[in-house]
């Protein structure tokens, strides 16, 4: 069975290297489906402009409490 990304499942968890499931495929596995919901919402437009400012490295002088933190 395939995915909306073309990966496939198996009954079980993931299978390793040597083609056994591994306990760290499993969690991963579990641990995507808890949060698929969570991760699939857009992010608020005040985070992006957050994200924004950090990755262009605003100067201290542009920040009111100088830069200080």
């Amino acid at each position: 069975m395939a995915d909306e990304d073309g990966n496939t499942k198996r009954k079980g968890g993931a299978k390793g290297a040597r083609g056994k499931a591994s306990p760290e495929g499993w969690v991963e596995n579990q641990i995507r489906q808890l949060y698929k919901d969570v991760a699939d919402e857009p992010l608020p437009k005040d985070l992006l402009d957050l994200l924004d400012n950090i990755d262009f490295g605003d100067s201290p002088d542009e920040s009111p409490d100088g830069g200080k933190r």
